[in-house]
């Protein structure tokens, strides 16, 4: 079985591509090249189930989202790393990080709030997906010790406490972005605006 992690749709609804992730992880390549050798059949069945003019066309793609976690952790605890950043420049790194990452990735965002709808119904069905934020905890613990032990961070803080605040932030400005722009009149998407909110989430979290 494969999860279909994400996926995105031009705004004609012409073409379409799904992110997969095989469940239990390892090399989606087969997979990969197999779902878009049945691409035909998969549109077949849009058009059967859905009541469009034209039927999309459907490409897979493998999924990076899952290693970005993984590969945080990496970085965090390489000496190199340890040695040239000071644990409030990496903990800036890490929000900064996580803020861009799920800015980039709406779907992402969407895919968890739909999981969430139905209380984690498929999310319980993996045991490798459940594990998946592990790393990124490991990584938030780590620096957080670093600067707990260097007096520049208060005691008493839980990594997984910290990771929540960190990503109802980041998670917020993509979720609730358009309908708080529309109640309160502001441009929240310009470029400008985009940096003053990741400045203002880094800062929250840092003091």
């Amino acid at each position: 079985n494969q999860l279909n992690s994400r996926a995105s749709g031009t705004t004609d609804l012409r073409a379409a591509t799904a992110f997969i992730t095989p469940f239990g992880g390892g090399d989606s390549t087969a997979l990969v090249k197999a779902l878009n050798h049945a691409g035909g059949y998969f549109r077949g069945q849009i058009a059967h189930e859905v009541d469009l003019r034209m039927a999309p066309t459907i490409r897979f793609a493998a999924d990076t989202s899952f290693a970005q976690s993984t590969r945080i952790e990496e970085l965090l605890h390489d000496p190199r790393v340890a040695r040239d950043l000071e644990p409030e420049a990496a903990l800036r790194k890490l929000v900064g990080f996580t803020f861009d990452y799920q800015l980039a990735n709406p779907d992402f965002i969407r895919l968890v709030m739909t999981e969430n709808i139905h209380n984690g119904e498929f999310l319980a069905q993996s045991k490798s997906i459940q594990q998946l934020n592990i790393p990124l905890i490991h990584a938030v613990k780590f620096v957080y010790d670093r600067g707990m032990q260097a007096g520049v961070f208060r005691r008493g803080l839980d990594a997984v406490e910290l990771h929540m605040s960190i990503s109802a932030l980041c998670v917020f400005n993509v979720a609730n972005r358009h309908t708080f722009a529309l109640i309160f009149k502001r441009d929240l998407d310009s470029a400008p605006a985009l940096i003053a909110r990741r400045d203002s989430v880094v800062e929250m979290i840092v003091r």
